[in-house]
Formats: C-alpha cells, sequence, structure tokens
C-alpha cells in the first residue's frame, strides 16, 4: 500500500501556518487592547509561545482530524500526455 504523503504533509504545514497566524492575532489584539486601556496587559514572550504552541497543535488536531491517513496511490500517480500540434497551421509562405 503506497500513500500520497506530500500533499498530505503539505496540509500539515498548512496548519501549523494557521495556529502561528492566530496566535499572531492574539498578541496584536492585546497590544491594541492596551493602547485603548490600560486594564489589558500585553504578552509576554512566554506567554506568547504558549499561545503559539497550544493554537498550532490544535489546528494540527483538527487536520488530523479531517485527514487521519493520506491518501492511497491509486493505479499511475502520473500521466504525461504528448502535446497534440494543430494539423491545419496556417502559414503564409505556403500557396
Amino acid at each position: 500500500m503506497r500513500l500520497k504523503w506530500d500533499k498530505w504533509l503539505y496540509g500539515m504545514g498548512q496548519a501549523v501556518i494557521g495556529g502561528v497566524a492566530a496566535s499572531g492575532s492574539a498578541y496584536i489584539g492585546t497590544l491594541i487592547g492596551n493602547q485603548i486601556t490600560a486594564d489589558v496587559a500585553v504578552m509576554k514572550w512566554q506567554t506568547l509561545g504558549f499561545v503559539l504552541f497550544t493554537s498550532s497543535v490544535t489546528n494540527l488536531f483538527f487536520y488530523l482530524k479531517q485527514s487521519p491517513l493520506p491518501p492511497e496511490v491509486t493505479g499511475d500517480t502520473e500521466t504525461f500526455t504528448k502535446p497534440v500540434e494543430p494539423k491545419d497551421q496556417y502559414d503564409p509562405n505556403k500557396p
């Protein structure tokens, strides 16, 4: 049994990047909230690291729930086709 690992791993990378983006937006939200009112504390780097890790792992688990294993390779994995040349090409030098 052969599996298509490339697209599956690519999807896992997308899930992790989505988690990083979510933690970045949370950090920006605390910065803006601190500018509006001093009651909102800005995240420290350690707290931001925990948010980044948990949001990335959560997105990764959601991806694994959706695609637990990569799809199986069936038949020919790659199909090569020969380019088709047009039969009636216009040639201005031909009568």
